[in-house]
């Protein structure tokens, strides 16, 4: 048996470059337990190279780059934004420091540097099926659940935490409370979504794992969080970022992308994150 992952059918008839960087970005996914799928046809004509979700359905679009004039050609990658909570562009290591020092990606976009695989395994999903995939692989995620305030007390149920995200208030359905309600956390586990005031999404802190960092050792920097939130000042230690000013909506399995002005630095994973204790108007 080969020692390399197989390439997907809908990378076999691309570059050889373009595959390695594939299985290298899938790797990575599947690392993290995230699943994906390779050539999704959007609602809006494109086509994306990859789209990837993670345990608590987070979407990620990536588009694969293996070529100076093809990334700087790219002029539809914001048409892949409305369907995503996370962009990025993939290049092999050949690119890294051209992305690093030419300061070219927008706002709105994250970089992966892809090695060369060693790894059999492939997480792609073939079909395109989400449901399907995320009832087999972790059934809890679709299972009814309790409801449940941040005070502990029991307010409803739900039809599954699949439904939700980290800071999502439609479909919470919770009436006769004295201020809207927030999913503040996902405990698919226990089948459980927490819910809560905008104040109690308030984070101070998170620890990054994954990181993919290009620059020198700066600590004072800025960094995004949601690829269509601006980035804002944090205090970088090398695995804990601490905010300058409590941010909303903060989750593990999102993104944490640096910047010194419109330079990218690095990025990772977000694993944890701490709350910040905030009072009533400092949330409004």
């Amino acid at each position: 048996m080969s020692s390399a992952a197989p390439i997907p059918d809908c990378f076999a008839d691309q570059p050889p470059i373009a595959a390695e960087v594939a299985r290298g970005v899938t790797r990575l996914f599947c690392r993290q337990d995230w699943f994906a799928m390779c050539e999704v046809p959007l609602p809006n004509g494109r086509r994306a190279d990859l789209v990837a979700i993670d345990p608590k359905g987070h979407l990620t679009i990536v588009e694969i780059k293996v070529s100076r004039a093809d990334l700087l050609g790219d002029g539809k990658w914001r048409d892949y934004l409305d369907y995503c909570d996370h962009f990025f562009w993939a290049v092999p290591q050949s690119l890294a420091h051209f992305t690093a020092a030419e300061h070219f990606l927008p706002d709105a976009a994250g970089l992966i540097v892809a090695d060369k695989p060693d790894s059999q395994d492939i997480c792609f999903v073939p079909d395109g099926d989400y449901a399907s995939l995320v009832k087999k692989l972790r059934p809890e995620t679709a299972a009814p659940g309790e409801i449940v305030h941040v005070s502990g007390e029991v307010l409803g149920r739900h039809e599954g935490v699949v439904h939700f995200t980290i800071g999502q208030r439609r479909g919470i359905d919770i009436g006769g409370q004295a201020q809207p309600l927030y999913v503040v956390r996902i405990e698919p586990e226990a089948r459980r979504l927490v819910v809560g005031p905008r104040r109690a999404l308030a984070v101070a802190a998170a620890s990054v794992d994954g990181l993919n960092w290009l620059a020198e050792d700066q600590r004072a920097v800025h960094a995004k969080v949601r690829s269509m939130a601006p980035a804002v000042p944090v205090h970088w230690d090398g695995e804990r970022l601490e905010f300058e000013r409590p941010e909303y909506g903060v989750a593990p399995g999102q993104s944490a992308v640096f910047y010194d002005g419109e330079r990218l630095l690095g990025g990772g994973t977000i694993v944890t994150t701490e709350s910040a204790a905030i009072d009533e108007a400092e949330a409004a």
